[in-house]
């Protein structure tokens, strides 16, 4: 996968059971659950599973409720209802998707273009008006999809959960693709995260102890299937995106200052997911022109020069 977990640093059916681990050592217990596409788990180490169980269920119930409001598949979500809304129209929005809506349109601004949920029919066509939880459709035919934000939003939306229930020690992640690392295990540095080669899935290129971080690695491996916005035409080629950050959330400033090039991005799974969408679509140079006024954010990208050479790899922060 595009970055794979070391299931073996985080646990998995091998590791002791509560019973077996040694009191010096709380067992990371394991969660799974269904939604968006996509398989999310959830590793707590906590000495007890059912306080981590119950937290768990909860966030997951949080889970299912975003699906159901920001999948274009379902008939009245808000993304359905803003596809199927006439030119003048003003639609009433849910907190998630104006949310959602909101680190779109930077990601949009910061990545010229190379980002976009309308799927190339332009973030210029919505209107959006948080302060009243609405948006205007301005031009026909506008078409949203969040599955390349959605996910990281989800895992943010999830971390809230368990910090709400005062949770600290866990790892989340969704398709193994987007991660939420806070504080590891006790007596460990950190969660282990292995980035691989897609083309190669055994071929290691970096290995991480994470903790306090927001991830998403983004991969191609045969083409055809990631489109760039900027042309409308399908991505040829192997090659894989990886970016991580510090995690944190800076607090929103005025419109002006939110849109200025060298603003602080937000340090979330979210932004970390749109921004390795785009990655795969921007050339070095222009990611290195970001890499430059977002130095904090640190990026690595591979890309196959030709059939079955070695991956070039070009590392930003790293």
């Amino acid at each position: 996968m595009k970055g794979n977990p070391d299931r073996n640093a985080m646990g998995n059916e091998d590791d002791p059971t509560p019973e077996e681990a040694t009191a010096e050592r709380p067992p990371a217990h394991c969660f799974t659950h269904g939604a968006m596409n996509t398989l999310f788990q959830v590793f707590i180490s906590l000495p007890d599973r059912e306080y981590a169980r119950q937290a768990a269920k909860r966030a997951f119930r949080r889970l299912d409720g975003l699906e159901q409001e920001l999948s274009r598949f379902v008939e009245n979500s808000d993304v359905s209802r803003l596809c199927q809304a006439e030119v003048g129209e003003r639609v009433i929005l849910g907190e998630s998707t104006v949310e959602c809506l909101q680190l779109a349109n930077r990601a949009y601004l910061e990545t010229g273009g190379a980002f976009d949920v309308t799927l190339g029919s332009g973030m210029e066509s919505i209107l959006l008006d948080p302060e009243n939880m609405a948006a205007e459709i301005l031009a026909p035919g506008l078409r949203l999809d969040f599955g390349a934000i959605g996910k990281g939003y989800a895992i943010d939306c999830l971390a809230e959960e368990f910090l709400d229930w005062e949770i600290r020690r866990f790892l989340v992640h969704g398709g193994q693709s987007s991660v939420l690392a806070l504080d590891p295990p006790e007596k460990e540095q950190g969660w282990g995260l292995r980035l691989s080669w897609p083309a190669d899935p055994p071929r290691e290129l970096l290995r991480m102890e994470a903790s306090h971080i927001v991830f998403s690695g983004s991969g191609l491996e045969k083409g055809g299937h990631i489109i760039n916005p900027r042309t409308g035409n399908p991505l040829q080629g192997k090659r894989a995106v990886w970016v991580w950050a510090d995690r944190e959330t800076p607090a929103p400033g005025p419109e002006e200052e939110m849109q200025a090039t060298d603003a602080l991005l937000p340090g979330n799974a979210a932004m970390m997911d749109a921004l390795s969408t785009a990655f795969m679509v921007m050339p070095p140079e222009e990611i290195a022109a970001f890499h430059r006024r977002h130095p904090r954010i640190r990026i690595l990208a591979a890309r196959e020069a030709s059939a079955g050479s070695e991956p070039v790899l070009h590392r930003f922060g790293l």
